[in-house]
């Protein structure tokens, strides 16, 4: 990504934001967040997203995100977007733009929730504890003060840290 967002600054490319499905998933008073065990970012509380594939609508993007991210079925409803662009400096390292969609768990379905996902740990918190999440992402509080609000549509710039590139 450095690669690219350094050589797009020099060569003129426009960046674009990639588009990524967000799945808040609630049960009760609590929300499904994934923990990351994959790059980037291992050990990240953050919401379960799935890149939207070309062709694909974000109703059938939803309903695949819900199946691979949290393994059950339904059909999320759309709630806006959410435009994340992480900097470093001045060079845009990543540029996504999240598709939020909700589904309120009922008990069959939270039952049947992976807690061991490919991408990291399933678990379900509480507004609070969410607040309070030691290694949260960036944009966790702002997406839920997003779904909230019921905003429809939100951008936000987040600096990058040394440590989160891995440089010394």
């Amino acid at each position: 990504k450095s690669v690219v967002a350094h050589s797009s600054q020099l060569s003129g490319l426009a960046i674009v934001p990639r588009i990524s499905i967000m799945i808040i998933a609630s049960y009760n008073d609590e929300f499904i967040v994934l923990e990351r065990a994959k790059q980037p970012f291992i050990g990240t509380v953050e919401w379960p997203t799935y890149p939207l594939k070309t062709g694909v609508d974000l109703s059938s993007g939803a309903t695949t995100a819900l199946q691979s991210r949290l393994g059950v079925d339904g059909t999320p409803e759309l709630r806006g977007f959410f435009r994340r662009i992480d900097m470093h400096g001045d060079i845009i390292f990543d540029d996504k733009l999240f598709a939020v969609h909700h589904i309120s768990l009922t008990p069959e379905l939270e039952a049947k929730i992976i807690k061991d996902s490919p991408m990291g740990n399933l678990s379900l918190k509480t507004v609070a504890e969410l607040r309070n999440q030691a290694h949260a992402s960036r944009s966790l509080i702002d997406i839920l003060e997003f779904y909230e609000n019921n905003s429809v549509y939100q951008e936000a710039k987040y600096e990058l840290k040394s440590e989160d590139l891995y440089l010394e």
